[in-house]
């Protein structure tokens, strides 16, 4: 299971690469403006970027089958335009033929706006996806979780990263 939600990860930071046309721009310490939600979770050491850039956690008791990435990106549309771009790609790949896309909606955190979606794979794999606009800068967040369960079980640790970047 690991092994394909990790797939996924990889796979989304390629359609993003192609979309921005390669154009990831770190921010430095990111990741040190998160903390772990609860004692499940653990830094996930297969995903690392430069200077941050890229990070991601899993509770570890499940191997991987629930996960959280973030990432930055520097792009000129809107946070929602971006997402939309996200979601129009994912429903073409043969791997998402029949899952659930909810539409692109804005989220208030905190006093931060987000543009966020959620969709469920036919293999049960659920996922949640979040960007929100700073400057030229987008946070790019998502949540994937193997199945109704584990999503709804750590969804309150997810929504306690979502409150943390929106902080900053």
């Amino acid at each position: 299971m690991k092994k394909n939600l990790f797939a996924f990860s990889l796979f989304v930071l390629l359609i993003l690469s192609s979309r921005i046309g390669g154009a990831a721009m770190p921010v430095e310490h990111i990741k040190s403006k998160f903390s772990l939600p609860s004692s499940d979770w653990v830094w996930d050491k297969e995903v690392s970027g430069d200077k941050d850039s890229l990070f991601g956690m899993i509770v570890e008791k499940l191997q991987g089958a629930v996960n959280f990435r973030v990432n930055y990106y520097q792009v000129e549309s809107t946070a929602a335009s971006f997402l939309e771009d996200v979601r129009k790609q994912l429903m073409l790949k043969n791997e998402y033929h029949g899952a659930r896309f909810e539409p692109v909606t804005t989220q208030e955190i905190n006093g931060k706006s987000w543009s966020t979606f959620q969709l469920i794979r036919k293999d049960k794999i659920y996922q949640e996806l979040w960007t929100r606009k700073g400057e030229n800068v987008i946070l790019f967040m998502f949540y994937t979780a193997a199945g109704q369960n584990y999503y709804d079980r750590y969804r309150p640790d997810i929504m306690t990263l979502m409150r943390q970047a929106s902080t900053f």
